[in-house]
């Protein structure tokens, strides 16, 4: 995809990391790759000062990777992340790659300082140091990536959940129940507005 001007960070000038991007996605993978891996070196440093544990610790390795619906991925034994280059090729993606990176970089710090592999208060506690809403998944259209399942819609008492497939297919032959891990709640079917469906 052609950029319509180029890409500038949006830490240029010492600014604090996790604003989203501006511009649009950059003409070649290996341009994005480049971008990316500026912004995980930022991070990397910004969590260095405050865990002086990591300032020994290499900056994390950076990969573009082609298949699945999520934005972005952290790979704890590897000490990488890696980000949906099909997703990044458009507008909204882009837009959201600076936070992802963020994420991701977290995933990483708040194993190596408390081990925490998910979205537990440690990660929490990285992400508020980098300045950066802690939230665990994106809403973007993934409608036409590769490797992507269609995503259901179904509702418990407090919010609207998106879930695979297989999951649904597993609900629906009876084989599993799953719950929100907020209010507890089974997750039921939302019929209304439509067929219940996001692809």
């Amino acid at each position: 995809m052609s950029c319509c001007g180029r890409h500038r960070a949006p830490n240029a000038g010492g600014q604090q990391p996790g604003h989203a991007t501006n511009g649009c996605p950059p003409a070649s993978d290996a341009e994005c790759l480049e971008q990316l891996r500026v912004w995980t070196a930022e991070d990397w440093r910004v969590l260095g000062s405050r865990w002086p544990a990591l300032e020994g610790d290499a900056v994390p390795a950076v990969r573009l990777y082609h298949r699945g619906s999520a934005l972005g991925r952290a790979w704890l034994r590897e000490h990488r992340i890696g980000l949906n280059a099909p997703l990044l090729r458009r507008a909204d993606g882009w837009q959201a790659a600076r936070e992802t990176v963020a994420h991701e970089v977290a995933h990483l710090a708040a194993w190596a300082v408390y081990r925490d592999r998910g979205h537990g208060a440690g990660w929490r506690q990285v992400m508020a140091a980098l300045g950066v809403p802690a939230t665990r998944t994106h809403s973007l259209d993934v409608s036409g990536i590769p490797g992507t399942q269609r995503r259901w819609r179904y509702r418990c008492a407090c919010s609207t959940h998106r879930i695979t497939t297989t999951r649904h297919n597993r609900i629906r032959q009876g084989r599993m129940r799953y719950h929100c891990r907020r209010c507890g709640e089974a997750l039921a079917r939302e019929l209304e507005g439509g067929p219940g469906v996001d692809t």
